[in-house]
């Protein structure tokens, strides 16, 4: 096995999800409260679409992980 510029993509794809769900999860209780509050659609909108965007990277990170942890012989 040697480093090429696909695992390269993959594992700095890998590290950026995880800081991106590590900052996200960390504000959750924060933005519920928001999106309870907010008045205007366009700021609910906004909400759904970040957490939607962060539920594709969840998908992501655990799909890398399996994929993996396969290739690791683990699974």
């Amino acid at each position: 096995m040697f480093l090429n510029f696909g695992i390269l993509v993959n594992a700095v794809l890998l590290v950026l999800g995880t800081l991106w769900c590590r900052e996200m999860f960390g504000r959750w209780h924060k933005d519920i409260e928001q999106y309870r509050t907010a008045k205007d659609a366009s700021t609910r909108q906004a909400l759904i679409i970040v957490w939607g965007i962060t539920a594709l990277i969840v998908v992501f990170l655990l799909n890398s992980l399996g994929g993996i942890l396969i290739n690791l012989g683990v699974l």
